[in-house]
């Protein structure tokens, strides 16, 4: 059972340090929520929800947000100190 837990709070860390990435990613690009939510077509709330580390965007948007975004789709996966 603790192995279970265990991988739970991993799989949460890694998104929480996903959604903090594109949040990076939008203030480096001096972009709001609602202007990158609108630029990739999506609904605010999901943006918020992968922001939050609650959901993780599908491979078609998740390549949707590196091009809006213009960033290297490396940021997103690895170290922490890789920049944009």
């Amino acid at each position: 059972m603790k192995s279970r837990v265990k991988h739970h709070e991993q799989i949460h860390n890694i998104k929480r340090e996903f959604g903090n990435r594109i949040i990076k990613a939008r203030q480096k690009a001096r972009v709001t929520q609602s202007d990158l939510a609108l630029k990739m077509g999506i609904d605010i709330q999901k943006l918020r929800d992968y922001e939050n580390g609650k959901s993780t965007p599908s491979p078609v948007i998740f390549a949707t947000l590196v091009r809006v975004l213009e960033t290297n789709p490396k940021f997103f996966f690895g170290r922490p100190r890789l920049s944009l």
